[in-house]
């Protein structure tokens, strides 16, 4: 995928939604709010990598891997997806999602639990 390498604030694993840090501003850390609107987009690699200075993430457009967790709702294709409470993870988003809180596309189901599941990355 086209990627961005951008400064991290705390360690960032593949797969992972990412959000502006307000205590850091200028660098990101792995969301862990509910439809955040600060959320900026998917890091980028190969599972199991990570990284702690700078990670690159994922160009709207791309097709990524996400973490993602169905315990707020089963996630199925073509469902937009926002960040979840959980670290770094998205769940489905609700009937209106707010401005900027859209991080992708889901292009595959996760039924149940936690999961990695292909996203096309995009934001509204």
């Amino acid at each position: 995928p086209n990627t961005i390498l951008v400064s991290v604030a705390e360690n960032v694993e593949a797969g992972e939604i990412v959000a502006n840090d307000a205590a850091r501003p200028g660098e990101l850390r792995p969301s862990e709010v509910a439809a955040d609107p600060g959320v900026v987009g998917i890091v980028a690699g190969q599972a199991g990598a990570s990284w702690t200075d700078a990670a690159p993430i994922a160009l709207a457009g791309s097709i990524v891997p996400c973490k993602a967790d169905a315990s707020f709702g089963a996630i199925r294709p073509n469902d937009l997806l926002v960040a979840s409470p959980s670290r770094g993870t998205a769940m489905r988003a609700g009937s209106d999602p707010r401005q900027g809180t859209v991080v992708g596309k889901a292009l595959e189901p996760l039924e149940i639990g936690t999961g990695t599941i292909r996203v096309l990355v995009m934001s509204r």
